[in-house]
C-alpha cells in the first residue's frame, strides 16, 4: 500500500482546511485548486468532490475534512417535505431517555424511488456536515473530553 502525504493547504481539501467551508466540485479537473498527481499515483479517476470540515463543537477547532468522492447515481425523492428527519425510532429513544443530547446518527433519509442526478447536491452536503458533526463528537468521546 503506498502512503501519500500532502501539505494540509494543498488541492481540495486544503482549501476546506484553509476556509473551513464544505465544497462540492463536480468536474474536479475543472478546479484550479484539484491536485491530480493522487490520481496519477493511484490510478483513480476523481471526477466529482464533496468535502466539509470537522469542527470541534465546543471550540470550533478544525478536527479534520472529510472527503467524498465521485457519487454515484441513487434514488431520491427531490419533493419529500423533510428529507433529512428524525427517524421514528430515534425519535422513541429520544422521548423515553432522560438525557438531553439526541441519538446520534439518529436521522433516516426519507428517499422515495426517484432517479437522481449522479452529481453532489446540496442534500449531500447537508447530509456530509452532519456526518461531521457526529464524527468531531465521536472524537471527543474518545479523546475522553466529554466530561
Amino acid at each position: 500500500m503506498t502512503t501519500i502525504h500532502l501539505p494540509e493547504n494543498v488541492g481540495l481539501v486544503g482549501r476546506v482546511h484553509r476556509t473551513r467551508t464544505s465544497i462540492i466540485v463536480q468536474n474536479a479537473y475543472d478546479d484550479p485548486d484539484f491536485h491530480p498527481d493522487v490520481d496519477k499515483i493511484t490510478g483513480f479517476r476523481t471526477q466529482s468532490v464533496l468535502c466539509c470540515p470537522v469542527l470541534s463543537p465546543d471550540s470550533g477547532e478544525l478536527l479534520g475534512v472529510i472527503q467524498m468522492l465521485n457519487k454515484k447515481r441513487q434514488s431520491v425523492d427531490p419533493h419529500a417535505p423533510s428529507r433529512l428527519a428524525p427517524s421514528s425510532r430515534a425519535a422513541q429513544l429520544a422521548e423515553g431517555s432522560h438525557s438531553s443530547s439526541p441519538p446520534v446518527l439518529g436521522y433516516i433519509d426519507e428517499a422515495a424511488d426517484i432517479e437522481s442526478s449522479p452529481e453532489f447536491t446540496d442534500y449531500d452536503l447537508s447530509v456530509a456536515e452532519l456526518l461531521a458533526e457526529h464524527v468531531a463528537v465521536f472524537m471527543r468521546v474518545v479523546d475522553g473530553d466529554d466530561d
